[in-house]
């Protein structure tokens, strides 16, 4: 390849990862020119009534869900779960609501049936069973892998965040 074929491609690429780097992951919707605290509050409180909110920090705009168990069978017929995220950001005197509801499946098994240990690998292995996942509880030992995203349930949240703040401004 030339000089000047490597500079194309080269250049490709660089456009194609700046143009990611500043994506913003799952659904999006301005809220307007809102008081933020009131909009964090009506996030919130909208969160609540699809997931249990295990964490809510206002300063950082970000709300995140408890894991909730899906009922049904998700691909594989593994246990399955939802995770949710709403986040706020005010910019240029107006607020944007992001949210993100992914479906996840278990792969504990698979993750540990697959993974490589640490080092590398020249002989049999030096380490036992006990030192590998020593002292933990299933639940430590869990891991998800993330089969979707539920973009019905993001629009959702945010019809229903956009809703909330816009009866709160009419009071």
């Amino acid at each position: 390849m030339t000089t000047r074929g490597m500079l194309v491609v080269a250049a490709a690429g660089v456009s194609i990862l700046a143009g990611c780097a500043g994506a913003e992951v799952g659904a999006k919707r301005s809220l307007g020119t809102v008081n933020y605290t009131q909009a964090f509050d009506a996030a919130r409180t909208v969160m609540g009534q699809y997931f249990t909110v295990a964490s809510a920090d206002a300063d950082g705009g970000l709300i995140e869900s408890a894991p909730k168990p899906l009922m049904g069978r998700v691909l594989g017929g593994k246990e399955g779960r939802q995770v949710a995220a709403v986040w706020l950001r005010k910019m240029d005197g107006t607020v944007t609501a992001y949210a993100l509801v992914t479906i996840q499946r278990q792969a504990s098994v698979a993750a540990r049936q697959l993974a490589w240990p640490a080092g590398v690998y020249d002989g049999p292995p030096h380490q036992t069973p006990a030192e590998l996942e020593a002292a933990t509880t299933a639940e430590q030992n869990e891991s998800w892998i993330t089969e979707r995203r539920d973009r019905a349930l993001e629009q959702q949240l945010l019809t229903d965040i956009d809703n909330a703040v816009r009866a709160q401004a009419t009071k």
